[in-house]
């Protein structure tokens, strides 16, 4: 998509049950805006991309209150993915650390975290 159309990047590749999953930066020029992808095979060799990419989107300036500083209105990027099985039987669910900056402050990098039970 337009989105990931000037380069495509900074894979993490893991498994879980029968399919691979790569989490991917992508970059959109001249604006430098840096989002997450994902895209899932089952052999390794042909990759299905994600229709509602990018999984992970950065946040817009005009989506923030106006006093509002949005840590990832710039970059998010560099996915790190993990599965966290949780203490009890259906506590699993999944980690992502990744790294945002925004414009709006200052240009300053922050690790962010997200969680999903899918």
């Amino acid at each position: 998509g337009k989105w990931e159309k000037d380069s495509i990047y900074q894979p993490w590749l893991l498994e879980h049950g029968s399919l691979y999953y790569n989490f991917y930066n992508a970059k959109e020029m001249p604006q430098w805006v840096e989002q997450i992808g994902l895209a899932s095979s089952s052999n390794l060799k042909v990759w299905r991309r994600y229709d509602k990419n990018p999984v992970v989107s950065v946040k817009k300036t005009y989506e923030c209150a106006k006093n509002d500083v949005s840590y990832d209105s710039q970059f998010a990027s560099d996915a790190k993915v993990f599965w966290d099985p949780g203490e009890n039987e259906n506590d699993g669910h999944w980690v992502m650390f990744f790294f945002g900056i925004s414009a709006r402050a200052h240009w300053m990098a922050h690790i962010m975290i997200a969680f999903s039970k899918d």
